[in-house]
């Protein structure tokens, strides 16, 4: 017989306590939860818009939820990917999650002329930001309630607007076939129907687009189970 390579009793406990300090350093960054204690957890993922509508989200939300708004600039959905996992391991996981991405998968993936001449390079962009999504309802599936923000196709870049509106089309009404809990936000709708007066770049909201896009997320919300 050769060695023994079990792992001795003496380390299962420093091993053990070792795992729970990295599942503590990942998740401790997170923003926790402020509003009314008495409400369910929502998470709020999101991007720039997100970073820009912070207050607003939180003003929208918090008389009714425990609310966690967690964003940054310049991040496509599967950059974000992580964020949810890491919420998705904490003790007291959202009930509701929040997932406002895909404007920099559009800007991204718009950049240039290849997204209107390859249809081929338009399919994968979408199926590479698709799988993120998906990645993300896999973790989540434990949620009471997911809503998906839309994509505006309202902004001054074609290219954007063009993969934009394949996403909410096509792709962004799949995931409810495979996840009953998911909802959807439109966001797309509310600058459609507004105009882009309620941004400050034809993508960003102004003050007032900052109300708009937590009404749009608050509304969403309220329809969950």
């Amino acid at each position: 017989m050769g060695p023994d390579r079990r792992t001795p009793r003496r380390h299962l406990v420093p091993l053990a306590a070792a795992v729970v300090a990295l599942v503590v350093a990942a998740t401790a960054c997170l923003p926790v939860y402020s509003g009314n204690p008495a409400g369910r957890r929502v998470a709020v993922i999101g991007d720039s818009i997100t970073v820009d509508s912070f207050a607003t989200l939180h003003r929208a939300l918090d008389p009714t939820y425990q609310v966690a708004v967690n964003a940054g600039n310049n991040l496509t959905i599967g950059e974000r990917f992580p964020t949810v996992a890491d919420y998705f391991a904490l003790p007291n996981p959202p009930e509701i999650l929040v997932v406002a991405l895909g404007t920099n998968d559009a800007n991204n993936a718009g950049y240039g002329s290849r997204v209107f001449t390859d249809p081929a390079y338009l399919d994968q962009t979408l199926y590479d930001s698709s799988l993120g999504i998906w990645r993300m309802l896999s973790v989540a599936k434990g949620a009471r309630c997911i809503v998906l923000v839309d994509v505006s196709t309202h902004t001054d870049r074609a290219g954007l607007n063009h993969w934009a509106r394949a996403w909410n089309g096509t792709f962004l009404p799949g995931f409810a076939g495979a996840y009953p809990q998911v909802r959807y936000a439109s966001w797309d709708q509310a600058v459609g129907s507004f105009g882009t007066g309620i941004t400050r770049d034809t993508i960003h909201p102004n003050d007032w687009g900052k109300v708009v896009f937590a009404v749009v997320v608050a509304n969403a919300i309220a329809t969950c189970p």
